[in-house]
């Protein structure tokens, strides 16, 4: 199966079980989806570079640019309008691939292979990222506006040398280029429009299996965390909270 990622504004947050992938594609997830299929270097559009991808909404919608960077041989996925405006991304192959999501409100990637995967997830509320049994790299940044829904991430790196960060991710209403390009108007917000980047509304658990795996949370103040390293010699490091 080659990695196809689709792009919708389902009924995330109602989901109360996020484990399942069957489950989560049955309750219609991504009812208002737009599905991206690769194609070498590219994603249906035909360019290399980047393409817009339009994704429409209960509301107004949203847009992701798409990049493919060369050296990495990977893909980026940006949603350029506010965060909210396009909620759910899932990604999925049999094969390992490098893979880099910013502003999302849901990520999930289910990956394969034996080769070494790179998943980087920035500024997300929740997800579900599963990989193969290659030498995985797996970075998410935690992002909140309130603890009305789900803010949890289950993170599953399989067989092989893993390393999974997780890390505070960046407020909405910070300017900066790692930030969020704002929120979708009507989105509740805590702290003032900063939202919560700590992790203290975020509960994680991973599973590394077998391997010498590192695991760092020591980056955020989760709510909760249960951390499986498996057989292997293992480097954990806990969260704050």
């Amino acid at each position: 199966m080659a990695l196809t990622v689709t792009f919708g504004n389902g009924g995330a947050s109602t989901v109360s079980s996020l484990t399942n992938l069957v489950d989560q594609e049955a309750y219609k997830l991504l009812t208002e989806s737009t599905t991206q299929t690769k194609n070498g270097s590219s994603l249906d559009s035909g360019v290399v570079n980047v393409a817009a991808v339009s994704v429409p909404g209960s509301g107004a919608g949203g847009n992701v640019d798409v990049g493919y960077n060369a050296a990495s041989n990977g893909f980026t996925f940006d949603v350029t309008s506010a965060w909210n405006s396009v909620k759910n991304v899932l990604a999925k192959s049999e094969t390992s691939e490098n893979l880099s999501f910013k502003d999302f409100v849901h990520v999930d990637v289910y990956l394969g292979g034996t080769g070494s995967s790179n998943v980087e997830v920035l500024n997300a509320k929740r997800g579900n990222i599963t990989t193969g049994a290659g030498n995985d790299t797996v970075t998410v940044s935690v992002v909140s506006n309130d603890s009305g829904w789900v803010n949890a991430f289950n993170i599953d790196t399989g067989a092989g040398n893993d390393t999974i960060t997780v890390k505070a991710g960046t407020a909405f209403n910070s300017a900066s280029a790692a930030g969020t390009g704002g929120i979708a108007a009507g989105t509740n917000v805590v702290n003032g429009g900063a939202g919560v980047t700590d992790g203290s509304f975020t509960s994680v658990t991973i599973n590394a299996g077998a391997g010498n795996d590192t695991i760092d949370l020591s980056g955020v103040k989760l709510a909760s965390s249960l951390v499986t390293g498996g057989t292997g010699i293992d480097h954990i490091i806990a969260s704050a909270g």
